[in-house]
């Protein structure tokens, strides 16, 4: 296979747009951030694939070729949405790996079909220990789809990028992020409980984190860990903020293949 492919699954009315990396059928799906826009995560689902994992992506309802209402939608309807796509796709019990948002969607839904999901890889773990307010007022900004090109990159640094990080020009324009989601999402989250998704059901968890990330700062995954310690592993990255699948997608993609060799190994997965 060459290239990633799109597919189109349809269930119970609704539309999901799936970018497939590889022809086999996903061990994995990849679920993208609070403005959705799985076309963004190209890099590390190459990576994955390259290490013989694999992967598709999904972009979550109203957000490229995904078709849903997202009319007083909730984590739940997310999350269901989710379990239908890995009901299509996958012919075995599969690997949730979410970004940001995605990582809740991901918990959610990993709470509600644990029959469907072997493990979960959560990049950028939050919800627990809030943003740092500064980087929040700017994902804010961000999120409501208004920013001038002339202060997108200051505020995308603040929110999302360490210090060091090059931010890739394509990073702003992702053609199937939407305002629109990324609204319905946090209206979502605001009316769900922590408690409804922070456990991630009680399959092994893999958390990644970037030591620089001001939004979902790295005591989230270390107070996961505190509660869960016989389910729960952590990697820290240098050099990566809230942005760390465009940052370090070799280095993650290194991570998960790894984990994901072990879960088919059945191997027992000590906590670090």
């Amino acid at each position: 296979m060459t290239g990633p492919t799109i597919q189109i699954v349809q269930s119970n009315g609704h539309r999901f747009e799936i970018i497939r990396w590889s022809s086999d059928i996903p061990e994995a799906l990849l679920l993208p951030g609070a403005t959705g826009g799985i076309r963004g995560y190209g890099a590390l689902g190459a990576e994955l694939q390259s290490l013989g994992l694999g992967v598709a992506g999904m972009n979550p309802r109203g957000c490229g070729g995904s078709q849903a209402s997202l009319e007083n939608v909730t984590l739940r309807d997310l999350a269901g949405d989710v379990i239908e796509v890995l009901s299509v796709l996958c012919d075995a019990p599969a690997l949730l790996i979410g970004h940001a948002g995605g990582n809740r969607v991901a918990r959610m839904a990993a709470s509600m079909r644990p029959d469907l999901i072997t493990a979960v890889v959560l990049l950028a773990a939050g919800g627990m220990v809030p943003p740092d307010e500064e980087a929040q007022a700017a994902l804010s900004q961000i999120m409501s789809g208004s920013v001038e090109k002339a202060e997108r990159h200051k505020l995308y640094r603040t929110a999302l990028f360490a210090p060091d990080s090059k931010i890739p020009d394509e990073y702003f324009e992702v053609p199937d992020r939407s305002a629109e989601f990324g609204r319905a999402f946090s209206a979502a989250l605001a009316a769900t409980p922590v408690g409804d998704w922070w456990a991630g059901g009680s399959c092994p968890i893999l958390a990644i984190q970037g030591l620089q990330d001001r939004i979902a700062p790295p005591a989230n995954g270390y107070l996961l860990k505190a509660k869960f310690p016989d389910r729960v592993q952590i990697v820290d990255l240098d050099g990566a903020g809230h942005a760390l699948c465009t940052e370090k997608p070799r280095e993650i993609a290194a991570f998960v293949a790894a984990f994901a060799r072990r879960l088919r190994a059945g191997e027992q997965l000590s906590p670090r």
